[in-house]
């Protein structure tokens, strides 16, 4: 995978709905502006129009019930457009695992420019993935990635731990920029039987985020009773 100097972009908020969830764009700058300030939350192939990823985790692909998948509209100069929309699931070239029943593919979704290439990546929580790892329903985190023709192209990020975590479940995903370097939190609110557990996936100039240096913490950390508290189960950051 080919790494390119470019300015970052920052994570959008994950917005939950009746029918799915969507990582929603930013305004893009008027066309009469000067030389823009603020940076495109969501711009996957560095056009400079604002782009929309919308999940639906509960929908039917390849015959298999609530596999899960995530459609994609790219911004133009008159806002967005259907022409050259894009459907990705676990079926798509490129994409880890396959479309199974109960995966929910899209489950959750932020964004960041997590190889700081100058394009901004889509991060898709499967919240009902089961995983080597971890078993039935534990849930994983994987990363399609863009770049000057859009998003394509997919790496993993993370699995739950035990079954039943679900890892990347709706709501339990967000992104986040302090410094300049995208970080990921997720929650994992089945874990410990219920309890929950919260990890955050920690990038740097070099190294793209992954669970490496993570900061991971659950009641114990907290000192709180964690019976059926389901820690991760939102975010404000």
């Amino acid at each position: 995978m080919s790494r390119r100097r470019g300015a970052w972009r920052t994570g959008l908020v994950v917005v939950l709905a009746v029918t799915g969830v969507a990582a929603l764009p930013a305004a893009h700058a008027a066309a009469d502006a000067g030389p823009a300030t603020a940076k495109l939350r969501a711009d996957f192939n560095g056009d400079g129009y604002a782009d929309l990823a919308v999940g639906a985790p509960s929908g039917t692909v390849g015959g298999r019930t609530e596999a899960g998948y995530v459609a994609v509209l790219y911004g133009t100069a008159h806002g967005l457009s259907t022409t050259g929309r894009k459907v990705f699931s676990q079926n798509t070239a490129g994409v880890p695992g396959t479309a199974e029943k109960g995966d929910r593919f899209g489950s959750a979704l932020t964004t960041a420019d997590l190889d700081r290439d100058g394009y901004t990546d889509l991060i898709v929580g499967v919240g009902g993935e089961d995983t080597a790892s971890g078993g039935t329903d534990s849930g994983c985190l994987e990363v399609v990635w863009g770049g000057p023709r859009g998003l394509s192209g997919a790496s993993s990020l993370a699995t739950g731990r035990s079954a039943g975590d679900g890892l990347g479940a709706q709501g339990h995903l967000t992104a986040a920029d302090t410094d300049g370097i995208a970080d990921i939190a997720v929650g994992a609110p089945g874990e410990n039987s219920g309890s929950g557990f919260v990890w955050s996936f920690r990038s740097s100039t070099a190294t793209v985020v992954s669970p490496n240096g993570t900061t991971a913490f659950g009641s114990a950390v907290l000192g709180t009773d964690g019976t059926d508290a389901r820690l991760g189960s939102g975010f404000a950051y």
